[in-house]
């Protein structure tokens, strides 16, 4: 069945099943802003009406998302999942309310690129992880997207060092060992 709607703005084209006069089953749906002719679009589940699990991608002229597949709790991103952005880096985890949010991995493809494994808050890296680099490993703790307390850099050369961090900011660096 095929039904659409005109409501905030934008106008919502749907293919797909319906239980009842309900979005529910498989589906396609094509949300397009009136405001600037842009669209999102979803495919995939739909259960009472509302996102379940799918793929959606993002207007590519404004949006920092490319595409998002995974789980969804109405329109927003809920449960495991993974978003491509528009630069290209990459976040694969878990997400609450549409931000990323609990175990995750952040692949940073953008100069300075990185890979951080490890916990997230409201979209930021927050609690244990571990912070890949081209030089250097850094296990530690974040709060609010900055390291703090201590942690511990591992460098190329094999050095290790015991590091301690205030809001991002290193407050104290001690040489643990060194390569033999």
């Amino acid at each position: 069945s095929v039904g659409g709607d005109n409501r905030k703005g934008e106008s919502r084209y749907y293919l797909g099943h319906f239980v009842e006069g309900i979005k529910h089953g498989p589906g396609k749906e094509i949300v397009r802003s009136t405001k600037d002719g842009s669209y999102t679009c979803f495919e995939g589940t739909f259960f009472d009406g509302k996102r379940a699990h799918g793929t959606l991608t993002y207007p590519w002229m404004h949006s920092k998302y490319k595409y998002y597949r995974g789980s969804f709790r109405g329109d927003f991103r809920h449960g495991f999942g993974k978003v491509t952005f528009s630069s290209g880096n990459v976040y694969e985890g878990y997400f609450s309310s549409g931000q990323p949010h609990g175990p995750g991995t952040l692949r940073k493809l953008t100069e300075p690129s990185s890979v951080y494994t490890g916990e997230f808050a409201g979209g930021k890296k927050h609690g244990k992880g571990a912070l890949l680099q081209a030089d250097k490993k850094i296990e530690g703790t974040w709060k609010n997207d900055k390291l703090d307390g201590r942690g511990r850099e591992t460098c190329t050369n094999g050095q290790i060092w015991n590091v301690e961090w205030k809001d991002g900011t290193v407050v104290s660096r001690t040489l643990a060992s060194t390569p033999t």
